[in-house]
């Protein structure tokens, strides 16, 4: 997940947050240790993220921007290619010898013609 902050002032800070991190923010008031501010306004993650905490820490409200974009992590699909690849080489070592037998006997056709025309 990477989460970038757009605001013109240094008073907000960002806070992800666990479901856990969460519940203990709301109870006792401690806040996350993945957070960012003024000095980095883009923070990526890879762990999870279930809850995003925006804190003012300034005297007056603020207007910011926020964009989030979340990624996931899925399996490749690199194993379909394995049945693929073996059809394929099949493929080629079936066709490309009978293409090449048959060019090969085509030319010794014409070379065999044009023999005994020469001869005539």
């Amino acid at each position: 997940m990477q989460v970038t902050l757009v605001a013109g002032e240094c008073d907000l800070h960002v806070y992800l947050a666990t479901s856990a991190e969460s519940d203990e923010f709301n109870s006792t008031g401690q806040l996350p240790a993945r957070s960012f501010g003024c000095p980095g306004r883009t923070l990526t993650t890879n762990e999870a993220v279930n809850n995003i905490l925006i804190l003012n820490q300034g005297p007056v409200s603020e207007p910011y921007n926020m964009s989030v974009y979340s990624y996931s992590i899925t399996t490749p699909y690199a194993w379909v290619a394995i049945p693929g690849t073996a059809l394929a080489l099949t493929g080629l070592i079936l066709i490309v010898p009978r293409v090449v037998l048959h060019q090969t006997l085509r030319l010794k056709d014409e070379f065999d013609l044009k023999r005994e025309k020469e001869r005539k």
